[in-house]
């Protein structure tokens, strides 16, 4: 993958309004990061303030209250971590669907950041890792 890649895929969606798909224990699962692809996650979004249909919204607290339900040491040794990131990835999706054009949603799996738009994954990119 060039270098420039997250460069390139920032300067053509960074104008849209976007959202992270991500699991942390004691969160609601929707994050609001400051740029496409960095590390950090930003802020929680406030599931109650995020304007999604009732069936994206239950979708994403029970995929979340799964997730927090473990105890982190022991995390994924009874919930599959394969089906959980796989349903993250069609929630991911399905939360694009809904909002068309105007919204980004991004889900990362493994240090890899998928952009989905309408529905579609318009791209993968390397996360970008946090200088120290």
């Amino acid at each position: 993958m060039a270098a420039d890649d997250l460069q390139r895929i920032r300067e053509r969606y960074n104008n849209k309004e976007f959202y992270r798909l991500w699991p942390e224990w004691g969160a609601l699962g929707l994050w609001a990061p400051k740029k496409i692809g960095a590390q950090g996650v930003g802020p929680f979004v406030d599931l109650a303030d995020f304007s999604v249909s009732e069936t994206i919204r239950q979708r994403i607290t029970a995929w979340h209250e799964r997730f927090d339900s473990q105890i982190p040491e022991h995390a994924f040794e009874i919930l599959s971590e394969a089906e959980f990131l796989a349903e993250g990835l069609d929630i991911a999706r399905d939360i694009s669907s809904e909002f068309g054009e105007k919204i980004l949603i991004e889900y990362e799996i493994d240090g890899r950041v998928l952009l989905f738009q309408s529905g579609k994954c318009v791209a993968v990119i390397k996360q970008e890792e946090t200088k120290i």
